[in-house]
């Protein structure tokens, strides 16, 4: 027992000998970043012994940032070096979307994912045509404090309902601030008018907006997670400004990653759970009602009753529970991401 006990000693020993001590940061590749929005992502004791397990989350941290196409850390001569390849940040894109029913829309926007290298969100654009739509965002995740962030958005949008014949012009103003507590629980507390005129059915619909939204995170990396849970709890009071009735809206969307394999493409399962409700006095408008199909609910049908099967029968709802399964991967390896609106704050 002593003899075991004594190379126990000896192991730990010269482990500790070789963890070598690092005294001072060394950031390189932002050529527009500035230093700070790297460095207030950095959890290792700077001096310290390094540690690759902190360095492996500080590393994941700044590739949540969805700033930089490659990021690697490493203990190089008594220094924590940090060396990163930054995206490309603005992107003038033009916009055509075409719908069989109703014709073409075309229009151009700009965003820039990293404005004044701040890790800013400034988004502007304008379509026309089927749908006739203008808007401006902007978002700076993280002001001061415990990220609390500030931002503002604004959308006119005119556009013919996708299961109805109907136009709705609809405008939307939000200012919205956010604040972390510890690493994986974030809020954010929304405000804001909202307006919608069915003209060819006489109506006009007019709220106040008040929304809290609470989000457990614990993903390893947002853009393409490998493990970890993503809760995300909304409440949301519309308000109803002169004849218009309130809403109330509760949403909870659950996701949880488990990794198959870790090497490339990284096979991941991932569970979905999500409940949507909603209650007024009177009926939920068109706008508000939920359909089946679509990315996010039931792949492979279609929100347009026209496009399905069963010809005009609408799948419609005020109110859903939905749970699938999925397993997914990576295709392409996460050094050349380039997502432009996979922005988690």
């Amino acid at each position: 027992m002593k003899t075991i006990k004594n190379i126990l000693i000896l192991i730990f020993w010269l482990t500790l000998s070789q963890s070598q001590e690092v005294k001072e940061i060394i950031i390189k590749g932002n050529k527009k970043t500035k230093d700070y929005i790297i460095l207030r992502e950095i959890q290792h004791s700077i001096p310290g012994l390094y540690n690759s397990k902190i360095a492996s989350e500080d590393k994941n941290r700044i590739y949540n940032l969805n700033l930089f196409s490659r990021v690697s850390i490493d203990s190089v001569d008594n220094q924590y070096v940090i060396d990163v390849s930054e995206k490309l940040y603005l992107f003038p894109f033009p916009i055509i979307d075409y719908d069989e029913t109703t014709g073409i829309s075309y229009g151009a926007a700009i965003l820039n994912l990293n404005f004044r290298g701040r890790d800013e969100t400034i988004a502007g654009g304008l379509i026309k045509g089927n749908t006739d739509q203008y808007f401006l965002y902007y978002l700076n995740p993280w002001v001061y404090g415990d990220h609390i962030s500030i931002g503002f958005q604004y959308e006119n949008l005119f556009h013919r309902h996708h299961a109805y014949e109907i136009i709705d012009n609809s405008n939307i103003f939000e200012l919205f601030s956010g604040f972390y507590i510890g690493n994986n629980h974030k809020f954010k507390l929304i405000g804001g008018y909202e307006t919608h005129q069915l003209d060819n059915l006489g109506l006009e619909y007019k709220y106040w907006n008040t929304r809290i939204v609470y989000k457990y995170d614990s993903r390893d990396i947002y853009l393409d997670p490998t493990k970890g849970m993503l809760l995300n709890f909304k409440i949301d009071n519309r308000i109803g400004i002169d004849k218009t009735e309130n809403i109330y809206q509760f949403e909870f969307d659950g996701n949880s990653y488990i990794s198959i394999i870790n090497d490339y493409p990284n096979p991941v399962i991932k569970y979905r759970f999500k409940i949507y409700l909603q209650q007024s006095r009177e009926n939920i408008p068109l706008f508000y009602k939920e359909y089946l199909g679509g990315y996010e609910l039931v792949k492979g049908y279609s929100m347009i009753p026209s496009e399905n099967d069963k010809g005009e029968e609408r799948f419609e709802v005020d109110n859903y529970f939905f749970q699938s399964v999925a397993l997914q991967g990576t295709v392409i390896p996460r050094a050349i991401h380039l997502s432009l609106f996979e922005k988690e704050k």
